[in-house]
């Protein structure tokens, strides 16, 4: 994870938030959302209009990572 936002990103992250993971073969591959100020924002209203979910609708939601 480092390297991809050391080297893979133009831009400094405010949020990363693993969105899924799997195992294929020796391989762990993985998912990511990596925001920025201005996205973090804007997921955040989308996440708002949304309306509010029940704890069984927030079972598989990315869970965000603050750095």
């Amino acid at each position: 994870m480092e390297r991809v936002l050391a080297d893979t990103i133009a831009f400094k992250p405010t949020m990363v938030a693993l969105t899924d993971a799997r195992v294929m073969g020796e391989k762990l591959l993985v998912r990511l959302l990596i925001a920025d100020a201005d996205g973090e924002r804007m997921l955040k209203d989308l996440r708002d209009d949304s309306g509010s979910a029940s704890p069984d609708e927030d079972e598989g939601q990315p869970r965000e990572i603050k750095i």
